[in-house]
């Protein structure tokens, strides 16, 4: 696996676990959809299968001694996170409580386990990020560490940095770690309107 290749080579995982699904076409995506098998669940059944999901998950790759450094539930949860419909709004309270479970998850791992693994939260668009972060501490999701993004400048999809430098950016998140985990899609299609210059 490319678990087991990144610990040959001494290079520290960050790894996303995403029980949900998402679709893609030629012209748009729909991102964070529940799994069918976890459909009809009650708000706090979902966070329960989420929660053993998580765990289980980890405890796998601890098996094979593949301990992750950093470990974000759910991609670009701001888009909307295990949502029945891909049509369903984001719905940021609910996120929070959600990913309070797999949080929790990745905490209980990390006490037995590998006590150094950091919980992220994935971002799409640092613009995003303040308004997310919010709406999900007041769902009740504070425990995390990282602060991660996705950002594609550029006019493909035109995220923006709203701050004079990822500096500035950070003291808007006191006290967490910030890291660009995705980003040069741009760049691959030639496209390079609006690339940030800091």
């Amino acid at each position: 696996s490319d678990a087991r290749k990144a610990r040959a080579q001494g290079l520290e995982i960050f790894l996303t676990l995403k029980p949900d699904y998402d679709i893609f076409t030629d012209t748009g995506s729909s991102h964070n959809i529940l799994p069918s098998s976890w459909s009809g669940k009650t708000e706090s059944q979902i966070g329960k299968l989420l929660y053993d999901w998580v765990y289980s998950q980890l405890e796998k790759l601890a098996k094979e001694e593949i301990y992750p450094a950093i470990v974000a539930v759910g991609n670009e949860v701001n888009l909307g996170f295990l949502k029945e419909k891909s049509s369903d709004a984001a719905d940021g309270r609910r996120t929070g409580r959600l990913l309070a479970y797999g949080w929790r998850a990745v905490r209980d791992y990390a006490k037995a386990y590998n006590p150094a693994c950091l919980n992220a939260v994935h971002i799409a668009g640092p613009a995003n990020a303040e308004a997310a972060v919010k709406a999900f501490e007041a769902g009740g999701a504070s425990d995390y560490d990282v602060v991660a993004l996705s950002y594609y400048p550029g006019s493909s999809i035109g995220h923006t940095l709203p701050y004079s430098s990822f500096s500035s950016m950070a003291k808007a998140f006191s006290g967490k770690k910030l890291m660009v985990i995705e980003t040069a899609y741009t760049f691959t299609t030639g496209s390079r309107n609006g690339v940030w210059k800091g």
